[in-house]
């Protein structure tokens, strides 16, 4: 299957990173405190690659991402 999804990375031009987590198909489920600590820090690492000037603090509020 990784093999697979890594096909994924001639739709881009940019970077593709493939990660597997825990759970199959319903990995938010079972990958609850895992996911979002990820999702968290990819998206932090793009904030800052757009302007390394940026203060960014991104927190998990219900399931909802806030980047202030």
């Amino acid at each position: 299957m990784r093999f697979e999804l890594a096909a994924w990375s001639e739709m881009t031009a940019g970077a593709c990173e493939v990660r597997m987590f825990p759970g199959g198909h319903f990995y938010l489920n079972g990958s609850r405190a895992i996911f979002p600590q990820t999702f968290a820090g990819d998206l932090l690492r793009l904030c800052l690659q757009i302007d390394p000037r940026i203060s960014t603090t991104i927190t998990l509020r219900g399931g909802i991402f806030d980047v202030l």
